[in-house]
């Protein structure tokens, strides 16, 4: 059994997904959901929905206990019957569910993707992560999503060591370029596209990247920059563009289920996030053969991309030119007037993203650099290791 909200937009979602999907055949899958009216990532197995109807606020505190005790008394009475070898929960709610439905029946373990430290929660999410990090430790088992967050839990929240497993996000070559001439070649030229994909959030921190973008336009007029994802700061970011005069140069398609045809039409992936649990759309865009520039933020891109330095370790006003991308220090997250001068770290980033643009040599090694890099997260890889980890739950 998977319990998750929904397999529509988000990271875990897809997740999720990947996993389900490359699982042996011979596995019985069921995945519990609060609502089905948006399967948008594809699965393997047999969905059970509560057809919980959505609100346009999720963070409603009536329609999250409303969730939770749906969830409860379902997943109570799918555990005493339905004979699971194990519950695997995604996400604070599904976790707190899966701990409190206990283990008699089949083991729980729950996947941990955030470190609570930096992740930005605030008022009901806060609420229910201090439930959530008090219960988790009566889990069977917890799967981390890097290394980072392992060493988090057993540090400070007091984890056994050999109950925490880190099993990195897996995903599959298909639709994927890795042919690194064609990659390279793709990246010549005027028109260069900067590309970034995420949750139109205060998360996320695109304002930060379209501020220093627009220095680049100054310096390189032909330039772009696409920005993938839906949410609350759209009308936002669509004034700051408008402000900045930046129409021509920045677009936002909005949420896109297939990416990766507009990884192929770009030249270079940006992360300007200011909290990850283990970004995605970092690794999505490596297997494609593009080159990174990652904000330093906690936790993740550092895991990914200098795997060989300290993961607790964050730069301070210089770039960090690393094993498999370029890192910049984290941004403020800080509101600014479209027309102020660029906080340092946005600087940073602008030199940056310069670099990727101007110095060829360097573009051509961080071209190859990202797909050997993500050959170390293939899905078969991770759905191994969560089949060992099924395995010494029996």
């Amino acid at each position: 059994m998977f319990v998750i909200s929904s397999l529509e937009a988000g990271g875990a979602q897809r997740a999720l997904s990947n996993v389900v999907t490359n699982l042996p055949d011979d596995l019985e899958i069921d995945i519990l959901l609060s609502h089905t009216e948006k399967v948008t990532y594809p699965y393997k197995g047999n969905i059970i929905g509560l057809s919980i109807k959505e609100p346009d606020n999720r963070k409603n505190l009536l329609y999250q206990a409303r969730v939770l005790c749906r969830r409860f008394f379902a997943l109570r009475k799918l555990k005493k019957h339905k004979n699971y070898t194990a519950c695997i929960s995604f996400l604070t709610s599904a976790n707190i569910v899966n701990v409190l439905t206990g283990n008699k029946y089949c083991k729980t373990i729950v996947s941990i993707r955030n470190d609570s430290r930096h992740s930005g929660f605030s008022g009901i999410e806060r609420f229910f992560n201090r439930i959530e990090c008090l219960l988790n430790k009566r889990a069977d088992f917890a799967v981390s999503v890097s290394e980072s967050i392992r060493e988090y839990m057993i540090r400070d929240l007091g984890f056994s060591p050999h109950k925490v497993k880190t099993i990195y996000n897996g995903y599959s070559k298909e639709n994927y370029i890795t042919d690194e001439s064609t990659t390279i070649e793709r990246t010549a030229g005027n028109n260069f596209t900067f590309i970034t994909t995420g949750r139109l959030s205060k998360q996320k921190g695109q304002w930060h990247l379209i501020r220093a973008f627009s220095r680049l336009v100054e310096k390189h007029p032909d330039c772009r920059l696409c920005i993938l994802g839906e949410g609350p700061l759209r009308t936002y970011l669509e004034e700051l563009v408008k402000q900045l005069n930046l129409e021509r140069h920045v677009s936002l398609p909005g949420f896109v289920e297939n990416t990766f045809d507009y990884y192929r039409q770009s030249s270079a992936f940006v992360l300007t996030s200011r909290w990850e649990g283990f970004p995605n759309v970092m690794i999505e865009a490596m297997m494609c053969g593009l080159p990174v520039i990652s904000c330093d933020c906690y936790t993740g891109p550092r895991e990914i991309l200098a795997p060989d330095t300290d993961n607790s370790y964050q730069v301070k006003c210089e770039i960090e030119c690393a094993r498999y991308g370029i890192i910049t220090p984290p941004m403020s997250g800080a509101f600014l007037p479209a027309h102020s001068a660029l906080e340092k770290e946005e600087m940073l980033l602008f030199e940056a993203m310069q670099k990727i643009i101007t110095k060829d040599n360097l573009r051509e090694k961080y071209c190859n650099m990202s797909i050997m890099r993500s050959e170390h997260f293939l899905i078969d890889n991770c759905v191994k290791q969560w089949l060992e980890l099924l395995k010494s739950s029996i």
